[in-house]
């Protein structure tokens, strides 16, 4: 009884081991034909190798003229001209902006070229800095681009009390005097906490209270 019992249970295993052993026998096929293929012959290998070559080393060999050496793109000229605000260069942010830099373009920090300045300042700008600045100014930079504060640079030039830096962007850039950040204070506000009288007086008869801003006196002049 013992021996039946046990030769029913093998021809019930049976099935199994054979389709275990098929199974086994595909994967092993498998990987003889995808993952070890024959050898290839030396000369075609050789062959391969000079063709690889002559398409991905040496472009220049094929077109029958010497390499180029590459032009700068707009990230380069874009690497270049945040370099020149961080070291205040003003010659290499003129030629940046040459090679097509985006005047606009905010740092890793989020700030714009003229906050940057601003920022790294950390109080009112320095000659070099203000070169900078000016040049930016006058070569397409939004003076009303503001911070994660909604703080533009008259407000951070306030706070820093840069008069210069002020009437340069109130003047030349004709920015919005009366322009305030999240915390509704105006460039005035700060300048008054500063103990600021001189901006707050400029500011003040430059289009911050009941007198005319700088844009408004022009139109009125031209009419």
């Amino acid at each position: 009884m013992p021996q039946r019992l046990a030769r029913r249970i093998r021809a019930l295993d049976r099935p199994r081991k054979i389709l275990y052993q098929r199974k086994v026998g595909l994967m092993r096929s498998f990987n003889r034909k995808w993952f070890y293929p024959p050898a290839v012959p030396g000369f075609a290998f050789v062959a391969a190798f000079m063709l690889s070559l002559l398409v991905w080393v040496a472009p220049s060999a094929l077109a029958g003229g010497a390499s180029r050496p590459p032009t700068p793109g707009p990230r380069a000229a874009d690497a270049k001209l945040l370099l020149a605000i961080r070291r205040a260069d003003l010659k290499l942010l003129k030629a940046a902006i040459a090679e097509g830099a985006n005047p606009n373009i905010r740092a890793t920090n989020g700030l714009t070229p003229m906050l940057q300045l601003i920022h790294l300042a950390k109080g009112p700008l320095s000659k070099p800095q203000y070169d900078c600045f000016a040049f930016l100014l006058r070569h397409g930079e939004n003076p009303g681009a503001t911070d994660a504060d909604r703080r533009p640079p008259l407000i951070q030039a306030a706070r820093a009390g840069d008069l210069k830096t002020v009437r340069l962007l109130v003047e030349v850039g004709e920015v919005y005097v009366k322009a305030r950040d999240r915390f509704h204070k105006t460039a005035l506000l700060y300048a008054a906490e500063a103990h600021r009288r001189d901006i707050v007086d400029y500011l003040a008869s430059n289009g911050d209270l009941q007198s005319r801003s700088v844009r408004e006196r022009r139109e009125h002049l031209e009419r």
